[in-house]
């Protein structure tokens, strides 16, 4: 019993490490000309590192030795529950060690982040550094980006670009790797006021993903469907015909969603197959112009399509009701009553342990009537603004920016996220493979989580990292007899899932778009009211409170009083001033 409670506790450990390492806004774009879809070959790290010792005395001046005379930085930075004194963190006496450079923590709790930043900025009274804003309850990129702006044009966040210039190595590098980073964090006025984080995990990038039981297809010697027909005909199926075997042809439900998790309203992935749907915003971009698909006829006969499975009894009936725990219960049941679900990640909704984790698969993106087949793309939803800032408090500028340079080092970001070399991973042998059979780069020593308290050994999703997927977990080796469904298969599971999605993203979608504080004012008031009403308006239709069409011309009329248009204007201004030049 003991083993099995933590074995949960290290699922849901696990889950909200992903999530977070995944919640990189989507509002700040997903997904665009990309430069590749195939994560970048992981490097390998430095030696064992050598007994810890105050950075003061640290004579051991490696490549990214930031100061010969010791330098104390004061540093507001969030702390997240899961790191028990981010004073003592292992990571943080590394790096310290390596850098020669002092850090004196104000940890302020995840809950009253947002709050504790904003007193900060309005205090006067700033520290030297500002790290993991980026990681902030409530704040959006727009938001974010409107805080630099704001600041930085009042002198409180120093300009970074001519340290950039002379001394970021590891910056110039990520700009160089990555196209759209610079233009990302690049402000109106030309100022680059913040570093940020970049993870590259390659399952988040197609995060919208719907599964379904593959037995239940077995059962009933049915394909995976590859239209929204042959959806429709498969979700009839599992509601007459018994598919989970258990004699009774009544409890089967053939498609469930719920309101609070991680793409999980079926309506997303499915109105792919008539229009693109990035899962937030509903804005495209193509021909390097900005639109939105909410007043679109496309739009319109994909919401008709789910409708048409809601009023049929295929939809579960309380998906827009129900949140992910409710979710979970239905999904564990056992034998399983539902036949497919949208998911980003399939254990948030359902126990790793249940008939439905061991058997369900993800259904490739399906074609429409029309033809249309394509799936949402978060290329950019893992690019955080605000990771780090320097203020005109910072009597040593320049050692704080090397600091912020060397944390984008592979050797850095991987003892951040994973912990210490050594003791909590190593670098691979010869021979090892991972769990697809490429030579691995690295292999745990220990589970990342082992239980449900605190712990020191990484910084977790706080902090600045430059993380590739192979870093994170495409090149870390598995053992011999790996189970992929199992709690440690977690990770890998969800990158073979994802391949059936590679090559059906659009050719462009958003990416970061910077406002001026002015549009960034109109744009938060607008928004919220736009977003509110058609999400509204999604679940009436979709429920057939109201109807497609008596109902539908009012509703676009009623977006555009509320400045959906205006809305799309703001953003293409934007997009065009960063991005076509």
């Amino acid at each position: 019993m003991k083993k099995r409670k933590l074995a949960v506790v290290s699922l849901l450990l696990s889950i909200a490490m992903l999530l977070s390492a995944c919640a990189g806004n989507p509002s700040s774009g997903e997904g665009s000309s990309k430069d590749s879809k195939t994560p970048p070959s992981s490097s390998s790290g430095s030696a064992a590192e050598p007994e810890s010792k105050p950075a003061a005395e640290n004579t051991d001046r490696g490549e990214n030795w930031v100061t010969d005379t010791p330098v104390t930085l004061k540093v507001w930075c969030m702390k997240q529950a899961d790191i028990e004194d981010i004073a003592t963190n292992e990571y943080i006496k590394w790096l310290q060690k390596e850098t020669n450079v002092n850090l004196e923590f104000d940890q302020i709790a995840e809950a009253e982040s947002l709050q504790k930043f904003n007193l900060s900025l309005a205090s006067g009274s700033y520290p030297d550094v500002y790290l993991s804003c980026n990681q902030l309850i409530n704040m959006s990129a727009t938001i974010m980006n409107s805080t630099l702006m704001k600041f930085g044009k009042a002198g409180v966040f120093l300009p970074l670009n001519d340290l950039i210039e002379q001394y970021g190595a590891n910056t110039k590098k990520l700009f160089d790797d990555i196209s759209y980073v610079k233009d990302g964090i690049t402000m109106p006025d030309g100022n680059i006021y913040a570093l940020p984080s970049y993870s590259e995990i390659y399952h988040c990038k197609y995060a919208d993903k719907l599964w379904i039981d593959q037995s239940w297809l077995d059962n009933l010697k049915l394909e995976m469907p590859t239209t929204t027909d042959e959806y429709y005909e498969v979700l009839k199926a599992f509601k007459e015909q018994d598919a989970n075997g258990n004699g009774d042809p009544n409890d089967e439900i053939p498609l469930a969603g719920c309101t609070d998790g991680w793409n999980s309203d079926p309506s997303f992935f499915l109105m792919n197959a008539f229009i693109y749907e990035d899962g937030d915003k509903h804005l495209t971009v193509e021909n390097d112009t900005v639109d939105t698909i909410l007043n679109k006829d496309e739009f319109r006969e994909g919401l008709r399509y789910v409708h048409k499975l809601y009023d049929e009894g295929l939809m579960y009936s309380e998906s827009y009701a129900q949140d992910s725990t409710q979710m979970k219960s239905l999904n564990s049941a056992s034998p399983n009553v539902v036949g497919s679900f949208p998911i980003g990640a399939p254990m948030i909704v359902m126990d790793a342990g249940s008939d439905l984790y061991k058997t369900c698969v993800t259904v490739p993106p399906l074609k429409g009537p029309q033809g249309h087949q394509s799936c949402s793309y978060y290329e950019y939803g893992n690019l955080r603004v605000g990771a780090f800032m320097i203020t005109s408090a910072c009597n040593d500028p320049e050692v704080a920016f090397k600091l912020a340079d060397f944390m984008y080092t592979e050797d850095s970001s991987v003892r951040l996220r994973q912990g210490v070399k050594d003791v909590d991973w190593r670098m691979a042998k010869e021979g090892e493979k991972t769990f697809d059979g490429k030579p691995a780069t690295y292999a745990r020593i220990t589970p990342l989580v082992t239980n449900g308290g605190a712990q020191n050994q990484h910084f977790g999703n706080s902090g600045m990292f430059r993380e590739s997927n192979d870093s994170f977990i495409g090149a870390w080796a598995v053992q011999d007899g790996f189970d992929i469904r199992s709690l440690d298969g977690i990770e890998q599971l969800l990158i073979e899932q994802t391949w059936p999605y590679d090559g059906f993203e659009p050719k462009q979608t958003l990416p970061p778009v910077v406002f001026t504080e002015e549009e960034a004012a109109e744009v938060s008031t607008i928004e919220v009211e736009v977003q509110k009403y058609a999400k509204e308006q999604r679940v009436l239709f979709i429920t057939g409170q109201k109807s497609l069409d008596t109902d539908w011309d009012s509703y676009v009329t009623n977006l555009k009083n509320l400045g959906l248009d205006r809305l799309v204007e703001l953003y293409n201004t934007a997009y065009q001033r960063q991005y076509v030049k």
